[in-house]
């Protein structure tokens, strides 16, 4: 159960050491929007190979999972429940990314076609090797004890990331995976990694606290792109109505299609809609039947106490850009609150 349908959308926040540890900051970051119904985290690498960029958090190791464990804590202190995004980066990787990374991996020897950011500044992709059906069943176990210690470091759920080009992307579609064996050609080879590792992530948390997250088209990076979209996610969503998991959240940012009107029909479960939604859309939605949860991304990393600004109808504090990347506080914790901006103690 969730106090308001807010939810706090997974982020790419960076500020972790190259040990992929979070920290105080991430800890008084989350917990300054526990009034969220449910926070979600920036993307978790489950393996050293599976990052995407040198300052992303993980949770593959037992420093992670302590780093963690003290975000979570100080969430659950605030009043808030928060679930970890678990993802591998696929082709989107490097080797210059972290040392020790190794060459990145991907349904097939297909650039992504991207620059990608490393210790060293931003670089051009490289050819990623094609990974063997071994491969593959040992990434799906990656994912697997990660979320074991998503558990043991306290969150309450697990969101598996399907999107943004990443790797289970780099599989659903027909521009990157062109392999000829079962995790190849059809939509539902295609997809059976995902469902694999959907399936087996669950069986480690539950259900109930397994989510999924989609972005059909979106931004189509690289050459990261399907012939059938609407097909390949169309598929997809009545598949996962059958997991019986916690939520579908498809972040939608397509000017050619409406995914979100397309898919919810076809989804029998808990619908997380997200990209772009203002107080006034998100209430649209709701009062509509066209999601049940509404994400928020931007809006919440300039406003920690967006859920009672929308209550109140109160104003919004815009967001700086430039500092969403920044390794530091600024543009993290000083987006001031409703009671910071009444000047009140």
């Amino acid at each position: 159960e969730l106090k308001n349908r807010c939810v706090l959308a997974p982020m790419t926040r960076e500020r972790c050491d190259t040990d992929g540890v979070p920290t105080a900051l991430h800890a008084a970051y989350f917990a300054q929007r526990a009034g969220a119904g449910l926070l979600v985290s920036g993307n978790n690498r489950v393996s050293l190979n599976a990052a995407c960029s040198p300052h992303s958090s993980g949770l593959h190791s037992a420093e992670q999972v302590q780093g963690w464990r003290n975000v979570t804590d100080a969430v659950h202190a605030a009043g808030g429940l928060m679930f970890a995004q678990i993802f591998h980066s696929g082709a989107c990787g490097h080797p210059d990314i972290i040392p020790g990374a190794g060459h990145p991996v991907a349904p097939s020897a297909v650039a992504w076609g991207g620059p990608v950011r490393t210790m060293y500044g931003k670089v051009e992709g490289v050819v990623p090797q094609e990974l063997s059906a071994a491969q593959i069943a040992d990434i799906v176990g990656d994912f697997a004890e990660t979320a074991k210690r998503a558990v043991a470091a306290g969150f309450d759920g697990v969101e598996v990331h399907a999107s943004s080009g990443y790797l289970f992307e780099q599989f659903f579609s027909s521009g990157t995976n062109l392999r000829l064996d079962a995790y190849g050609g059809s939509v539902a080879n295609r997809c059976r990694m995902f469902f694999e590792t959907v399936e087996a992530v669950a069986a480690v948390v539950g259900s109930d606290r397994t989510g999924a997250k989609i972005s059909p088209e979106f931004n189509k990076y690289g050459v990261v792109v399907d012939e059938n979209p609407q097909e390949t996610f169309g598929y997809i969503a009545r598949t996962l109505g059958d997991f019986d998991l916690a939520y579908l959240h498809v972040a939608d940012n397509s000017l050619s299609f409406d995914y979100h009107a397309y898919l919810r029909p076809l989804y029998s479960g808990c619908y997380i809609a997200g990209v772009g939604f203002t107080p006034e859309r998100a209430m649209a939605y709701i009062e509509s039947g066209q999601a049940d949860l509404i994400s928020f991304g931007r809006l919440f990393i300039s406003n920690p106490d967006l859920p009672e600004r929308i209550r109140t109808g109160s104003a919004l504090n815009p967001i700086d850009p430039s500092t969403v990347y920044t390794a530091t506080a600024r543009g993290l914790l000083d987006y001031p609150t409703m009671v910071a901006d009444s000047g009140s103690p």
